[in-house]
């Protein structure tokens, strides 16, 4: 049977990000306030973040926004998938931008699983070295035992 960690699902997912085969996003997910979904607090929280995960769709940004009068509070932030243009039709760019009305701070990225707190998010060009000496070290030791 095979059985595939967590590691080797976000080496796939970065591998096929690195080379251009890009039919979804994955974004963290939490505090959207629906029904039976996490909120934030849990996810800060976890041992592990993989029951956050959201396939979203390939012409989506991952998103985390943070109420501005306490951006400190990871808990009361809400992660997701947003439309890469907004209803005004004008892309969203990468990085943190601050409402000037509601204070509320906002971040958009485009690599999988980019949204998650404080987390640094790596450039496409580690994860694929990474993605490969990962495979390599996998290969040596499946195929070799």
């Amino acid at each position: 049977m095979l059985r595939i960690t967590t590691a080797a699902l976000v080496l796939l997912l970065s591998l096929r990000a690195a080379i251009g085969h890009e039919e979804a996003r994955w974004c963290y997910e939490c505090g959207t306030g629906v029904a039976g979904e996490p909120d934030c607090a849990e996810f800060i929280a976890a041992g592990t973040w993989t029951s956050f995960w959201r396939k979203c769709s390939g012409d989506s940004l991952c998103v985390k926004t943070v109420p501005g009068w306490n951006t400190s509070d990871e808990s009361r932030a809400v992660r997701g998938c947003t439309p890469l243009r907004s209803l005004r039709g004008t892309k969203h760019q990468d990085g943190c931008w601050t409402h000037s009305i509601t204070s509320f701070l906002t971040c958009y990225c485009s690599a999988d699983l980019c949204n998650a707190a404080h987390a640094l998010t790596p450039t496409p060009t580690a994860l694929a070295s990474a993605a490969f000496a990962l495979l390599a070290v996998y290969v040596a030791l499946v195929g070799g035992g």
